[in-house]
């Protein structure tokens, strides 16, 4: 009978020690991965250097004015509330606020909306100042084929810095398309952004093309670290500027798996990765560049997540690592 206790008393020691530090599908693992994946050092010195080139080539750029909307949009007053309603349900989080965006999900995943060519609107006056001289603001209106996220926000690059200039670096040549924002979140991608018959994953200015070679460079030396191919384990290099976010998702409708995300901010950061566990709890982050997150993308666990940069510029990029590496992380963790 002893033995049968001490058993069971083991088993269920285990089980606790499992769940509170071991893998888990439905939580999120922050932790500081310098020494512990050296593997991203790479990849994280230049997502670093892409970091810097932007915030002192756009100091003053912030997405208040910049957030477009659907109602009265592109831009204006009652985008600038919508803006603001995001931001506060990130920074407040609430179940009844989260049920609007649940319920906003849920339809996109039933809606098959057609893709159609748009024509670009190049903006002037008040919102074109906003970005500077540095770079040209346009807007692609994708009506009616692109149901709730109508536009498009987009930043091209001018002739106005010099070449080899800190700025060139961000934008690359004039005319080049270097970032672009969609759907509710108040953020510039930019990688992908030019997808298609004879293109190349590998896009955007030379700082974004850098940080995607050295994605390619840490699949091709470490296989079966990321999950998939190099161009499709890249989930998105985004950039936050003051004032942005990425509003309430899940992300369930996209590449299953793990995924971790790096972040450069200037410390120390105002900025935050926001979750709800799996107890209902709602966490906040700090951001650092020392530190990353790494969660589970399924539907059968879905982890609501959001992103705020309150007043300083975040890069942030995401990587499906496989199965084996997020194993070994939490090993080590353990």
């Amino acid at each position: 009978i002893g033995v049968i206790i001490f058993i069971v008393y083991m088993f269920s020691f285990y089980t606790f020690v499992k769940n509170t530090f071991g893998l888990r599908p439905d939580g999120v693992h922050t932790f500081r991965w310098a020494g512990l994946v050296p593997e991203l050092e790479p990849v994280a010195l230049e997502l670093q250097r892409c970091g810097a080139a932007i915030r002192e080539s756009f100091p003053d750029v912030t997405m208040q004015g910049l957030f477009a909307c659907d109602d009265a949009g592109p831009f204006g007053e009652k985008c600038e509330k919508q803006r603001q309603f995001h931001l506060a349900a990130i920074v407040r989080p609430s179940e009844a606020g989260l049920d609007k965006y649940k319920a906003r999900e849920k339809k996109r995943k039933a809606q098959k909306l057609p893709r159609c060519k748009a024509n670009s609107m190049m903006m002037e006056g008040e919102v074109a100042n906003i970005v500077g001289s540095n770079a040209s603001l346009h807007v692609v209106d994708g009506s009616p084929c692109e149901g709730e996220d109508r536009y498009k926000v987009q930043l091209l690059a001018t002739a106005s810095s010099n070449p080899g200039s800190v700025a060139r670096d961000v934008t690359g040549e004039p005319g080049t398309l270097f970032a672009a924002a969609a759907r509710i979140s108040g953020r510039f991608r930019l990688d992908h952004l030019e997808r298609g018959v004879g293109s190349t994953w590998i896009s955007g200015g030379p700082c974004a093309q850098r940080v995607q070679k050295a994605v390619e460079a840490l699949s091709k030396n470490n296989p079966g670290f990321l999950s998939a191919s190099a161009s499709d384990a890249f989930r998105g290099l985004f950039w936050y500027p003051p004032g942005g976010f990425d509003s309430w998702h899940t992300d369930s409708t996209l590449l299953k798996g793990w995924r971790l995300y790096l972040v450069d901010v200037a410390e120390p950061s105002d900025s935050f990765f926001a979750y709800q566990g799996p107890n209902k709890k709602w966490h906040k982050v700090t951001d650092s560049s020392q530190k990353l997150n790494m969660f589970n993308v399924n539907e059968d666990n879905e982890v609501w997540h959001a992103v705020a940069s309150l007043r300083g510029h975040r890069l942030s990029l995401g990587l499906a690592v496989s199965e084996a590496t997020a194993q070994r992380i939490m090993d080590h963790i353990s």
